[in-house]
């Protein structure tokens, strides 16, 4: 998946769950890009990791035996038991929120290559400060780049941090699509 493939199904489905129902509030959207940032943080901080190895012992890929339901019932388990409220959930959920923020701005995106900055995982609380920055100045000056510079940054963490961002953001897309009419949230 490219960054702008991530885009559109991100904000298709946001829409689905309701989130694009009325007008959105971009402050909104923007402060629950950051407040992402601040729940990574607190994970980092306690130490919560996601397992996508016992995710996968506890998940294997879909069995036939299993009726659809199961198999939905048995992946949500597994994502609650494993990957959910986890440092790499958290990762994925900025990256996810930035990119429905560019699907509902028809904005797109350059591709996210391996140009990660060098120092995105000295200092955990810094990085995701300056994914912060990023969206305040997106909403200051407007401007793509800023929204690129956010995405770099955190998919720089995951990487100097071994996480494999793009299985995450897949992980919780579909986790995302079993979950309730805006998430049970009022926005």
């Amino acid at each position: 998946m490219t960054i702008n493939e991530l885009i559109k199904v991100a904000h298709a489905d946001a829409k689905a769950k309701g989130f694009w129902d009325e007008e959105r509030n971009i402050g909104e959207a923007l402060m629950l890009i950051v407040s992402e940032c601040g729940e990574a943080l607190e994970a980092h901080r306690n130490g919560r990791m996601g397992d996508l190895q016992q995710f996968d012992a506890r998940y294997p890929e879909r069995n036939c035996e299993l009726s659809e339901e199961a198999s939905l019932s048995l992946f949500r388990n597994a994502f609650e038991d494993y990957i959910k409220d986890s440092f790499s959930d958290e990762l994925a959920d900025i990256v996810i929120r930035i990119a429905d923020l560019c699907g509902a701005k028809e904005i797109k995106l350059k591709s996210v290559g391996l140009s990660y900055p060098e120092d995105a995982h000295a200092n955990i609380g810094m990085a995701l400060l300056h994914v912060s920055i990023f969206i305040g100045r997106f909403w200051e000056y407007g401007g793509s780049q800023f929204l690129d510079n956010a995405i770099r940054v955190v998919f720089g963490i995951a990487h100097n941090s071994g996480i494999d961002l793009w299985r995450y953001i897949e992980l919780k897309l579909t986790y995302n699509r079993t979950r309730s009419y805006r998430h049970s949230k009022a926005y």
